[in-house]
């Protein structure tokens, strides 16, 4: 009884979150406070690959909207917002027909980037996802380390 409450209880977890599923997993064991039998009949972490993982991928993917076929498609509420509910979809704009541009990043984001002496910025155009050419990102050096604070994709290549 316990390990179907310990699936179900993943499985939910799996639906609502992007955690990877081997840290949810992880995390479920800890806090569930199974009693050491009933742990000792649970896979590893490791084997989560051969025996849980394809069904939880599987329950992930239905949840996950498909992608795309234009430019044109709305951006569900759940890719908008982090997870402190905090807005991350800052700008959605259409340059013109089939050219869109969009700009990630939180307001904390920002009040970082803007008070870093030093910013980075990176531009890919192998990784885009269809209908985007480039994504652009602006790092800012934060405690002797870069952090991505801003992500941006872009409908034209474009060099600075």
């Amino acid at each position: 009884m316990q390990l179907k409450h310990f699936r179900t209880n993943v499985k939910q977890h799996v639906m609502k979150e992007t955690t990877p599923t081997v840290k949810i997993y992880e995390e479920e064991v800890i806090s569930s406070q199974m009693p050491p039998s009933t742990l000792a009949m649970m896979p590893l972490a490791r084997e989560l690959h051969l025996i849980l993982e394809p069904g939880l991928t599987y329950v992930r993917r239905k949840m996950t909207p498909a992608l795309p076929d234009s430019c044109i498609f709305e951006i569900p509420e759940s890719y908008q917002k982090t997870f402190n509910n905090e807005p991350f979809l800052i700008r959605d704009i259409i340059i013109r027909r089939r050219k869109r541009m969009l700009i990630f990043c939180t307001k904390t984001q920002l009040e970082v980037l803007f008070d870093s002496p030093v910013i980075m910025m990176d531009g890919t155009s192998s990784t885009t996802p269809p209908f985007f050419k480039q994504i652009y990102s602006i790092h800012a050096l934060q405690y002797d380390s870069s952090n991505k604070y801003y992500f941006i994709d872009l409908p034209h290549l474009y060099f600075l």
